[in-house]
């Protein structure tokens, strides 16, 4: 590179260049020998440790499976009767959860909280319900129906903070049913926009937050009592106080709060207790659809455990009152699980859901084709066949490879990777291409120091700004000057460069490449 040569040639005399290797370093030929078989032995046996540890892997994965066979295959299927039984005890608990977090005041406000940020987010507020993804209604009615429900919310919680706060004077008592009729307004809109459990669950956890809060309050009002009564004053703020501005965000007493959290919090454990029996009993279903999906380019372990998460979909989803029984309808759940779990995991690139889909009828298209033909169908075969454009079908051949890892091992090699051949030798390596840019932008501000004269004999030498290299006569029979007034220049040029600062930053690359 034009400035390295300059740097070198600049600071010539100053560093000398490495010698040969002294006498008595590296012995004889054949010690490189020795080492060229200890190397190979190194080799040898990281292999056969990798093997090693692969084959461990493998064995733990099949010790762990036929544990788990081992313990499904000891739970019992269940009866029609039996799965009916288990979905009335589903159907009632949700309906206890979702009737305890309705009562409570503060379960609003965070629903409105939740749905006021997807509005702003410009999402679609139906996701919100239950019902989203489920086929009926269409998204946009149910999209309508939850702003209309939750609008209505909206304005009886603004009311609910008219009343609390006084701006309507009446009694206490007649406050109290005001409230009360509220509350059961509430309730009733939020019913109509029938929240999704997975909002429910992710306020419940809110709730339970602020339940500690109620607990640590209630046991700091007690204790200021206690002092209180023994006639010693506290400095602190009145623990009253804090539990009035606590009640007043929740919307409740603390009392009546607690009381219905721990309704919520039993109907909750009671509704994961049950659901957690229907999927047990039915974990042999999965494995014995998983059993159809296997060698599509994810472990059979992993499989199990997308096809259970499936089955706990089935379970959330399943509707007794249609009469069919419960393997008939999580099958679809499940197989759904593994589908999505392929197209997901399966690949090193990931395609989009709708491309595997048409990678599935072009597999299928190609194995009929090949079957009938007698040969590999060509792309215009295919093309006919799936009614596709001959490009298109070329580009989900191309989809098809599955990419190579650059470690990966070539057989009939005993270390060679691909990496090791698809390298290009003459390519220039990240961190020696920034050195090179830094050591030309160094020297071209250096040179910049110099006359113009100056600058013109040293680009022309040694070749810069994309001038080729010029001999001192060339150099000379341009300027008209003799080939010793040039080199004369040449070396003023190179002694103004050595007495800057950048002559010392210049002669820190050269130091660092003798370095290495």
């Amino acid at each position: 590179m034009a400035g390295e040569r300059i740097a070198r040639r600049g600071l010539g005399g100053a560093i000398k260049q490495r010698g040969e290797r002294r006498d008595g370093e590296l012995g004889a030929e054949t010690d490189f020998q020795a080492l060229g078989t200890v190397d190979q032995l190194v080799a040898h046996a990281a292999r056969l440790a990798t093997l090693r540890t692969a084959d461990d892997a493998r064995d733990r994965e099949r010790s762990a499976l036929v544990s788990y066979f081992r313990d499904i295959a000891a739970i019992p299927t269940l009866t029609k009767d039996h799965e009916v039984l288990l979905a009335k005890e589903i159907e009632a608990s949700t309906r206890a959860f979702r009737e305890g977090m309705r009562s409570i005041p503060l379960t609003a406000r965070e629903v409105i909280g939740i749905w006021r940020e997807l509005k702003n987010e410009e999402r679609v507020t139906g996701k919100m319900s239950e019902s989203f993804g489920s086929g009926s209604p269409d998204g946009e009615d149910l999209t309508a129906r939850v702003d209309t429900a939750l609008s209505k919310v909206e304005t009886l919680l603004r009311q609910r903070d008219d009343l609390v706060s006084g701006v309507k004077r009446m009694p206490a008592k007649d406050r109290a049913k005001a409230l009360d009729r509220l509350d059961r307004k509430l309730s009733q809109r939020l019913d109509e926009a029938d929240l999704a459990m997975q909002i429910l669950g992710r306020i419940r956890g809110r709730l339970l937050e602020v339940r500690r809060e109620a607990m640590r309050a209630q046991r700091d009002q007690r204790a200021e009592e206690t002092r209180r009564a023994a006639g010693r004053r506290s400095g602190e703020t009145p623990a009253r106080e804090r539990a009035a501005a606590l009640e007043s965000r929740i919307g409740l007493d603390l009392e009546t709060f607690l009381r219905r959290m721990s309704q919520i919090e039993d109907s909750w454990d009671r509704l994961m207790e049950v659901k957690n029996t229907f999927v047990q009993h039915n974990l042999k279903l999965v494995v014995a659809i998983a059993k159809d999906f296997r060698n599509m380019g994810i472990t059979f372990q992993d499989l199990i455990q997308e096809g259970n998460l499936g089955l706990i979909r089935a379970v959330e989803k399943f509707d007794y009152h249609r009469g069919h029984k419960f393997s008939t309808y999580a099958v679809w759940w499940i197989r759904q699980a593994f589908i999505r779990a392929i197209q997901n995991h399966s690949r090193t690139i990931r395609i989009p859901s709708h491309v595997h889909d048409t990678l599935l009828k072009y597999h299928r298209a190609f194995a009929e084709l090949e079957t009938r033909l007698g040969r590999d169908p060509s792309p215009q075969d295919l093309a006919k066949a799936l009614k596709m454009p001959a490009e298109q079908v070329e580009q989900l051949q191309r989809m098809t490879r599955e990419p190579v890892s650059l470690e990966a091992e070539v057989r009939g090699t005993d270390t060679k990777q691909v990496k090791d051949y698809v390298k290009d030798p003459d390519a220039v390596s990240p961190l020696e291409g920034l050195d090179h840019a830094r050591l030309e932008r160094e020297t071209h501000d250096g040179i910049a120091l110099l006359s113009a004269r100056e600058q013109n004999i040293l680009r022309w030498r040694f070749g810069m700004s994309g001038e080729k290299e010029h001999t001192l006569e060339e150099i000379g029979a341009k300027l008209g000057l003799s080939r010793e007034r040039v080199r004369q220049l040449e070396a003023r040029a190179l002694a103004k460069l050595r007495a800057s600062d950048h002559g010392d930053r210049l002669r820190a690359f050269v130091v660092a490449d003798l370095a290495l």
